[in-house]
């Protein structure tokens, strides 16, 4: 009697494998038709399109990419916004140089400013004739030797390699209070040269292009050698340019006179003598070109 109840089991149990085998297969078998269908409507051979795999999108990508180019435009706003502050205050601070300072200063610089003019439109005719009286002179040679004497004086002169005389200023500036710094010295040099001075002396010392004034310990130098007060300029040029350019209202010599409680003293003169010599300067670089 157990063995037959063992045997309906057993047949039972093969009933059951085989019924959930049957449904499994039926499943696999409906799940493999409906991708062939859909894959038939996807393919096609005759138009080669395959079908579309859909990318899965990443939410917080997009984020990021809109966050990136939000930051990117705020910073060059930001850019450009300081970009045209400091144009603005660059602007303004050259107006109020200019706002801040007298009207005779303003004459003064534009005295100058004229003065530079005329100088280079000197030198641009002197250099026109010369090439047309090199052009039209029968004996060439004879008129380059001319000028090139010419232009060697001159030359000579605004190099310090030559002495020279003619109408121009003396300058005493007598320390008696507070020492006085020696760019303030330098810019009195420069106020010259702007104002057409054609050659200066200081202390003894030629002053060239190349010419330095600087404070040391042991106390003022120009060109290396020590000077101390009081201080001689001479200067040759137009006397009356000259004396304007230290004396006028706002300049370097009212500047003397109230920083440094300094005495100025400016003399013009019909016959400035300037035969202190600038030394020979050995040139390692720079070469003639030929």
């Amino acid at each position: 009697m157990s063995t037959e109840k063992r045997h309906a089991t057993e047949h039972a149990e093969r009933k059951h494998h085989s019924t959930a085998g049957e449904i499994l297969n039926t499943d696999i078998s409906k799940l493999f038709k409906r991708q062939r269908q859909k894959d038939s409507v996807n393919d096609s051979l005759d138009t080669s399109t395959f079908p579309v795999v859909h990318k899965k999108t990443d939410s917080a990508k997009p984020e990021r990419s809109l966050g990136t180019r939000i930051a990117t435009s705020c910073l060059v706003v930001l850019l450009c916004m300081l970009l045209g502050f400091g144009y603005v205050t660059q602007l303004r601070s050259a107006s109020d140089n200019y706002e801040s300072l007298s009207e005779d200063e303003l004459v003064r610089l534009l005295d100058e400013t004229n003065t530079q003019v005329d100088r280079l439109e000197e030198q641009r005719t002197l250099l026109s004739s010369q090439v047309t009286s090199i052009t039209n002179s029968t004996d060439k040679q004879r008129e380059l030797n001319e000028v090139a004497k010419k232009n060697a004086t001159t030359s000579g002169i605004l190099a310090g390699r030559l002495a020279c005389q003619g109408q121009g200023v003396t300058i005493t500036v007598s320390q008696t209070g507070m020492p006085i710094e020696a760019a303030r010295l330098f810019t009195l040099v420069e106020e010259l040269r702007n104002a057409g001075a054609e050659a200066i002396a200081f202390n003894g010392v030629r002053i060239v292009a190349s010419s330095y004034i600087v404070d040391t310990d042991s106390g003022m130098q120009v060109d290396g050698v020590l000077v101390s007060s009081p201080y001689e300029f001479k200067a040759i040029g137009d006397s009356n340019a000259l004396s304007n350019a230290i004396q006028i209202s706002g300049g370097i010599g009212s500047q003397l006179r109230v920083r440094y409680n300094a005495n100025v003293i400016v003399r013009t003169q019909s016959n400035v003598v300037i035969d202190e010599l600038a030394s020979t300067r050995n040139y390692q670089y720079a070469k003639i070109v030929e």
